[in-house]
């Protein structure tokens, strides 16, 4: 874990959705699979997905599918729709919301995924009453890695990267990229890929591996 000196709190945190709010790693592993094999396809193998997790939806669709994008979307988007209510938010991720609110910093979501599943997932798991800022995949002109949607949140929430203190927590490098293109401070949740590499990298501003440590280094500021 990576926690600098600070004695002041951001203006604004913004956080990718999948993989950073919520556990859904291998809850979308298992629709791609699904997918693949309604297809007559081979699924992923174990670990596979990993190279695609977190990347532009369009990407992880023609990377995977190819000529048969169009019908993959179809039958992932109809899976999702059916089976999201099994999705659970990360481990301490409500209680550290909860400290967050009561400190009154701006928060919301950035996210490539689509709307219709962010917002389902936000009410079912009673999150929507913490991330009131929420921008989705298309909503901005490019997706991440792009800064474009991140700027949209920050424009959103009457705030300015020059001139604010904003956060943007993620788990993979498309999230850094994000981050710094933007201007504001990478925050990373260490999951799913090569860390040491995206540490050294990008050298984020904070890393660290559960909310629980994250919670109480904001409750010690």
């Amino acid at each position: 874990m990576n926690f600098p000196e600070i004695n002041k709190l951001p203006d604004a945190i913004f956080w990718d959705w999948d993989g950073t709010i919520v556990d859904s790693y291998q809850f979308l592993s298992d629709i791609h699979s699904y997918t693949l094999r309604t297809l007559g396809k081979a699924e992923l193998k174990d670990g596979e997905f990993k190279d695609y997790f977190g990347m532009e939806r369009l990407h992880i669709f023609s990377s995977i599918y190819g000529s048969e994008m169009e019908n993959a979307i179809e039958i992932f988007q109809n899976r999702v729709m059916e089976t999201n209510h099994m999705i659970k938010p990360m481990e301490g991720i409500k209680e550290l919301m909860a400290v967050l609110k009561e400190k009154d910093i701006k928060l919301g979501v950035v996210t490539n995924k689509r709307r219709s599943y962010v917002a389902k997932e936000l009410e079912l798991m009673g999150l929507d009453k913490f991330l009131p800022i929420v921008v989705c995949s298309t909503e901005a002109s490019r997706d991440k890695p792009f800064p474009d949607p991140l700027l949209l949140a920050i424009e959103k929430a009457g705030l300015y990267p020059r001139n604010n203190e904003i956060w943007y927590v993620g788990d993979t490098e498309t999230d850094l990229i994000c981050a710094n293109d933007t201007g504001c401070r990478s925050v990373f949740l260490k999951g799913h890929r090569d860390t040491d590499s995206l540490l050294s990298k990008y050298s984020p501003y904070i890393s660290f591996d559960n909310y629980s440590f994250f919670k109480d280094f904001l409750v010690a500021i």
